[in-house]
């Protein structure tokens, strides 16, 4: 792996500390907000779901069009628009009391769909032989805040209020709009200029890369497993060896972290040797190893935790892996279009994981593990046509 120069750094180390800000700020709600918001006025179970979903589905819905934007006009005037939407969504939802005021900041929060303008920005700034772990590096920010939310949001309680929680969200938006503003080099290529600024019909050319879609599937359901087996996982736990809900962290955090470093050593060492193909089809390998032990030994806590590792370590590397091929199969006038569609992809994966968890959790957890076995078999089938570059 060559070493990452010193804009290279800059730009990878602060945009993936912008998006851990932005995670984390986002998910620390998740473990805690159901109690909140009975509070609210007008609340029900329905609109309690749909305010904690609706940030999901305004983030898929307008991933394109925030590509599209950033192909023509730049990378930078884009991102910081979507850190000031963020912002403005978690300052609104901080000010009302009403359940339908906290849907309108959350739509808010998740109008600034920038994951894909971001991931356009990265591949922008880094040489190709440094690509993959750029992208790691990125993909293991946002799975660290995701854990970093679910283990602090419960902690927070003794010291927030609800509109507290979304008044920290905002902070830590205005803290990225001046960590990008100051921080990140301005890299130069073409794409941040673009001269040439896509039309229709080369937008409409990327639905016949075949190449493009069978990647686009590929996230799908990469975030479908992931947030499938996450819903049933704690459920597995609790009945393996009564874990408690609020001691898991002692399960996730002793596997999910040594998995990030086995990922990290893992890309480090295809890049040298271009091995791309091999580790991508070995991750979906273990990845249907991992589903396939969760499904059919269920009361074996050594073999879940093993499970977990090979789970996590995979799906770091594929998920560094997808946006890096991705930038590789596209024109570089269309990248930000494309990891827009790759992320609105991505979105809605997570958006039906939930769906899929939780309709089956009520009824057998082994049924989503095994869901998860076909999807993951249905992706190996289709990604053996993928060309991986040599």
């Amino acid at each position: 792996m060559t070493l990452f120069n010193a804009n290279e750094r800059r730009t990878i180390f602060t945009l993936s500390l912008i998006m851990l800000l932005r995670i984390t700020g986002l998910f620390m709600l998740v473990p805690i907000f159901a109690l909140y918001a009975t509070q609210l006025t007008n609340a029900t179970p329905f609109l309690i779901g749909l305010a904690i979903g609706i940030y999901a589905l305004t983030q898929s819905i307008l991933q394109i069009p925030f590509g599209i934007l950033s192909d023509r006009f730049g990378r930078r005037p884009v991102i910081i628009c979507g850190l000031l939407l963020f912002t403005l969504g978690g300052l609104v939802a901080a000010a009302t009391t009403s359940i339908y005021g906290v849907i309108i900041g959350r739509i808010l929060q998740g109008s600034g769909a920038i994951g894909g303008s971001i991931t356009a920005l990265i591949s922008d700034a880094t040489q190709e032989t440094n690509r993959t772990m750029a992208m790691a590096i990125y993909g293991v920010a946002i799975g660290v805040a995701f854990v970093i939310a679910i283990l602090i949001g419960p902690l927070l309680t003794h010291f927030l209020s609800l509109s507290g929680f979304f008044l920290l969200a905002a902070v830590f938006g205005m803290i990225g709009v001046l960590l990008f503003a100051t921080l990140v080099p301005k890299p130069q290529t073409a794409t941040q200029t673009t001269h040439q600024p896509s039309d229709i019909k080369q937008i409409f050319s990327l639905v016949k890369n075949s190449q493009f879609m069978r990647l686009n599937c590929g996230i799908f359901v990469l975030q479908n497993l992931l947030v499938a087996t996450f819903v049933a996982l704690p459920i597995t736990l609790i009945n393996c060896d009564h874990w408690q809900r609020d001691n898991l962290w002692q399960i996730y955090v002793p596997t999910i972290i040594p998995a990030m470093l086995l990922a990290f050593a893992v890309i480090a060492y295809i890049e040298k040797k271009r091995l791309i193909k091999s580790c991508f089809l070995g991750s979906l390998l273990s990845l249907i190893i991992a589903e396939s032990i969760l499904w059919l030994l269920p009361s074996n806590l050594a073999l879940i935790l093993l499970a977990i590792i090979m789970f996590f370590t995979a799906f770091v590397i594929l998920e560094a892996l997808l946006p890096a091929l991705v930038s590789g199969v596209v024109p570089s006038n269309l990248k930000g279009t494309a990891l827009g569609g790759f992320y609105c992809c991505q979105f809605l994966g997570a958006f039906f994981g939930g769906l899929i968890g939780g309709f089956f959790s009520q009824h057998s957890v082994s049924v989503i593990y095994q869901l998860c076995v076909l999807m993951a078999l249905f992706w190996l089938a289709i990604s053996r046509k993928i060309i991986f570059a040599k």
